[in-house]
């Protein structure tokens, strides 16, 4: 009987993004079947012998929803990859503490408490950052992402009390060489340097995301030093 893997996915990407779709192949070749699953669809889960997480595009804007989503394929099954565990620890950057505590070099971050009272004029004084940048702590693709200024900051007020209102949020300088460089990402399979992808925001932007004008570059040649 073929195994059958469920590629998690959202309904803005009812049957994966193109990247993603790629997978589909190569699973068959190995005698497995794969389909894509909005993660909040109506579905008999058991029908699957796996899922694994691919396109879940809009877990940031229902992060209580998709955590408990998580527990309940954690109690139900099938298996999921990767681990509940895992999935849970990455929805929230506070996962950027604990690398930081463990000596990895990270973006230095100023952590705001959801309900909490902020400054940002008093939080950019105390970092003595003239150029930052804000956004929710479970965030991806740039949402509700702002770059301020510490000489145009009533603009941002309300932005804030908004934010923190509803969530946890991070302030971080704003790292110029993301628009003069990219981004890189650096990926590794079991140890092992697999790829290295340059990510390029549009001109005049800062969001390297290609929904937001952006470009990558696949198979990139990394600088000397940022695999090791």
């Amino acid at each position: 009987m073929t195994e059958t893997v469920g590629l998690v996915t959202c309904a803005e990407f009812p049957d994966l993004t193109p990247d993603d779709r790629l997978l589909i192949e190569p699973l068959r070749s190995h005698g497995l079947q794969a389909r894509p699953i909005s993660w909040d669809a109506p579905t008999e889960w058991d029908s699957f012998d796996a899922l694994v997480i691919r396109s879940t595009w809009d877990y940031f804007e229902r992060p209580d929803e998709f955590a408990a989503w998580i527990d309940e394929r954690a109690a139900a099954g099938p298996p999921l990859f990767n681990p509940p565990e895992v999935l849970r620890w990455n929805m929230h950057k506070h996962y950027l503490r604990e690398l930081r505590a463990a000596g990895v070099d990270t973006v230095e971050t100023h952590w705001i408490e959801r309900g909490s009272d902020a400054d940002l004029a008093g939080v950019l004084h105390e970092r003595r950052w003239e150029h930052a940048v804000v956004k929710p702590a479970v965030s991806a693709g740039a949402w509700k992402t702002s770059p301020i200024r510490r000489d145009d900051l009533a603009p941002h007020d309300a932005m804030l009390r908004d934010l923190i209102a509803g969530c946890d949020v991070m302030v971080q300088p704003f790292l110029n060489q993301i628009v003069d460089e990219g981004e890189w990402s650096v990926i590794f399979y079991g140890g092992e340097h697999a790829s290295t992808l340059l990510k390029r925001p549009a001109g005049g932007d800062y969001r390297v995301q290609e929904r937001h004008g952006g470009t990558t570059t696949y198979f990139a040649d990394p600088p000397p030093g940022l695999v090791e």
